[in-house]
């Protein structure tokens, strides 16, 4: 019995220690998470820091929040640092109700983060706090499996943003499923989560889902080849191609995420696939917006090859080409139209251009009436064959030389002997892009005819300056007399002084400023006995006559009239931070005796009620105004006090009592109000 007694000691002792403020805990991380709080469906999400998509969910869960009667409030917060040593630990201790949570996370004021209940000398958590997951039950907290406020309470600093709201629409299916486990990324995927199917397309497959994905990719311009509803080696190429466009490990395979990606508005387009009259797709599209870049083609980028497009692609083979105008584009042609596309946009950037033609001559030659005319890959009869062409072929001569002549035979170059080539020269249009210049005959037309109106101007300035400035001076003159015998500080002012003598009665304004000053006085916010009325004492022994009080921080959550609740900037204004340090961002400057609801006093900086978020002013830049507690009494005690000592209510606590969370855990019933 002894020792349970000195065992009992020691650890009320180390949670006394616990509970005691830690005031240099105020350095905010870098966020990597956004916390959301769906008050309609009690259902709390942890996203990537700026991602709110399904892909950036880390973690959900259920949740109990506010009754009504004690609402959760909403509003965007930032997570604050720690203001007492218990939380963000194992064990919280709510003196008013004289029980206990798990891992307990401010979120600001007296709300917290925290798990189901526990009473003191139970092993495991109240039934009724736990059967009231996914309802309103807390005193404005925000209730936890245990598992979910631990996560929360090691991988979500101070700093991390968290929004709190009503999105008014009921998720039903969601809410089933979070009541059933919460889910995080690490141990599955949220389709996997959701029960939506994450089947695999790989080579081998077959069915109406290939049949999609093959018409789509043909659409993309990444598939040649039939959709026969077979997953095979074109369709796999097809896949990886697509893959690779997206900056993705090529495997081939086709899985949900990646599925999304090929069906998705924005979709990456390739030039494997011929277009022609008659189709249709991204690919088209594409196609069309290139034309449109080399001013060519002025219709829409609608994705239908029309007659439309065909001439366009007819007029650029013509312009840059010596193929057939033939108005289809193969796989070779779309890449060489969107590489000069490319270069054009680089070389203009957001310039006005045009697309203009030159005659220019052009060395011809065509093949004699010789049929061993070949064409070689060198100057050497030794080198590779490129071709045989016919008699009577028309070539371009690239460069002439004594025996060997360098030419361009459709779409090849080579080298074919002198012998066998009739030169001549003709005559060929040349395509460039140049500079959009507009006429300058009109603007220099214009630039003589305004200097005339110059004159005038100098007639403007000169008048009124001279008409009004004697009219000010007498009236200043009857107005110095009164002024002088009821405000003689006001006479340096010459429009004031016609206000001072309609209103004499207006001289004891100057003593209104020093009745304000008393609130700059920081003895307002203390209690009776000098002590913070915004803290409770740290003293097991105090805390233990005094069950009700928690170690509030500022009168959110207790009836403490008194307590200021309004800080009101100085008359020439105050900077309004996002945190409490000088060097964080100024989110606004308030105007002189701009009032804003207090949440905390701390370490020479207010916490107030910023456009449904907390920011931070200076103390030495406001002061105090007496108003109503921003929270109605009876909110759920936020702050930790000693446990009280053994003997005073009958409990004891033993070390090797502590439960470990297991899903079979005993629930046992509250014995709490």
């Amino acid at each position: 019995m002894r020792f349970r007694r000195v065992l009992c000691a020691v650890l009320l002792l180390v949670m006394a220690a616990a509970a005691l403020p830690v005031p240099g805990d105020t350095a905010l991380a870098a966020a990597r998470y956004y916390i959301t709080v769906d008050l309609t469906n009690q259902i709390v999400t942890v996203y990537d820091n700026g991602n709110t998509t399904e892909s950036g969910i880390a973690r959900q869960m259920i949740c109990s929040s506010g009754k009504a009667a004690t609402p959760t409030p909403v509003g965007t917060y930032t997570l604050p640092g720690k203001s007492y040593a218990s939380e963000r630990t194992e064990w919280y201790y709510f003196a008013k109700y004289n029980c206990y949570a798990k891992w307990a996370t401010r979120i600001v004021g007296g709300i917290l983060f925290h798990s189901v209940l526990y009473t003191a000398a139970k092993k495991g958590p109240t039934s009724s706090s736990v059967n009231a997951l996914g309802g309103q039950a807390s005193h404005g907290c925000i209730r936890l499996r245990v598992a979910d406020a631990q996560w929360i309470a090691q991988n979500c600093p101070a700093g991390t943003q968290c929004r709190i709201y009503k999105s008014g629409k009921t998720n039903s299916d969601l809410r089933k499923r979070l009541l059933k486990k919460s889910f995080s990324r690490a141990s599955e995927s949220y389709d996997q989560f959701m029960g939506r199917k994450t089947e695999l397309l790989a080579r081998g497959s077959r069915g109406e889902l290939v049949t999609r994905l093959q018409k789509r990719l043909t659409a993309l311009g990444f598939l040649n080849d039939v959709a026969d509803g077979i997953f095979g080696g074109n369709t796999e190429t097809a896949v990886k191609r697509f893959q690779a466009a997206c900056g993705l490990t090529p495997s081939g395979e086709v899985r949900l995420p990646l599925w999304k990606a090929i069906f998705a508005d924005g979709a990456p387009t390739g030039t494997w696939v011929p277009l022609s009259d008659g189709m249709e797709g991204p690919a088209v599209a594409a196609l069309q917006g290139a034309l449109i870049r080399l001013k060519l083609y002025d219709g829409a980028a609608d994705g239908d090859y029309d007659g439309d497009t065909v001439q366009a692609v007819k007029r650029y083979q013509s312009c840059f080409t010596d193929d057939a105008a033939t108005g289809k584009a193969s796989a070779a042609l779309q890449k060489a139209i969107f590489a000069r596309a490319d270069s054009v946009t680089e070389e203009f950037g957001d310039r006005e251009y045009r697309l203009v033609s030159d005659t220019v001559e052009v060395p011809m030659a065509k093949i004699k009436g010789i049929s061993k005319a070949k064409l070689f890959a060198k100057s050497s009869t030794a080198s590779k064959v490129l071709a045989k062409p016919k008699r009577k072929t028309a070539v371009s001569v690239l460069q002439r030389k004594t025996n060997w002549s360098k030419v361009r035979y459709q779409d090849v170059t080579g080298y074919i002997k002198n012998k066998y080539l009739q030169f001549y020269t003709d005559t060929a249009e040349v395509y460039t892009y140049a500079d959009l210049t507009e006429p300058t005959a009109t603007p220099e037309v214009l630039i003589p005819t305004a200097e005339p109106t110059a004159t005038p101007e100098i007639f403007i300035p000169t008048p009124t300056p001279e008409i009004f400035i004697p009219t000010v001076e007498p009236t200043a003159k009857p107005t110095a007399t009164p002024e002088s015998t009821v405000q003689p500080t006001v006479t340096p002012e010459p429009t004031a002084t016609p206000d001072a003598a309609a209103q004499p009665t207006e001289a004891p304004e100057p003593t209104a400023e020093p009745t304000a000053t008393p609130a700059w006085d920081w003895t307002f916010v203390l209690g009776p006995e000098g002590e913070p009325a915004c803290e409770d004492a740290a003293d097991p022994a105090a805390s233990a006559g005094e069950a009700d009080v928690g170690e509030v921080a500022m009168p959110l959550t207790g009836d403490n009239t008194h307590a200021p609740a309004y800080a009101v900037a100085r008359p020439e204004g105050a900077p309004l931070y996002a945190l409490p340090d000088t060097g964080a961002t100024v989110l606004a400057t308030l105007p002189g005796d701009a009032g804003l609801e207090v949440l905390r006093l701390e370490d020479g900086w207010i916490t107030v009620l910023y456009q449904q978020g907390a920011a931070y002013l200076r103390m030495e830049d406001a002061r105090l105004a007496d108003a109503a507690p921003r929270f109605e009494p009876g909110l759920e005690a936020a702050e930790p006090t000693a446990r009280p000592e053994d003997g005073v209510n009958g409990l004891q606590i033993e070390v090797e009592a502590a439960p470990e969370e297991s899903d079979d855990m005993i629930l046992e019933e509250e014995v709490i109000p």
